[in-house]
């Protein structure tokens, strides 16, 4: 499965908090907590685009945190 709905909510005109589920596809916003627009869900797209085309995780890393530091870079 490509996509998971469980964090899915309604973007108003003010940035929403989240809490992110796969770190590698999380947009630097999120990592930072700044909250989230239609911004981070193309950021999104864009990583598992990439995925796709090239099969290399663009942030990947040894664990969660290392992740998490390669995307607020």
């Amino acid at each position: 499965m490509i996509t998971d709905f469980g964090l899915a909510r309604r973007i108003g005109l003010k940035l929403q908090p989240l809490d992110f589920g796969m770190p590698e596809f999380a947009a630097p916003e999120i990592v930072m907590g700044r909250g989230v627009g239609y911004a981070a869900d193309i950021w999104s797209v864009g990583v598992i685009t990439h995925l796709l085309l090239t099969g290399k995780s663009l942030f990947w890393d040894r664990n969660d945190m290392e992740t998490l530091n390669r995307i607020k870079v």
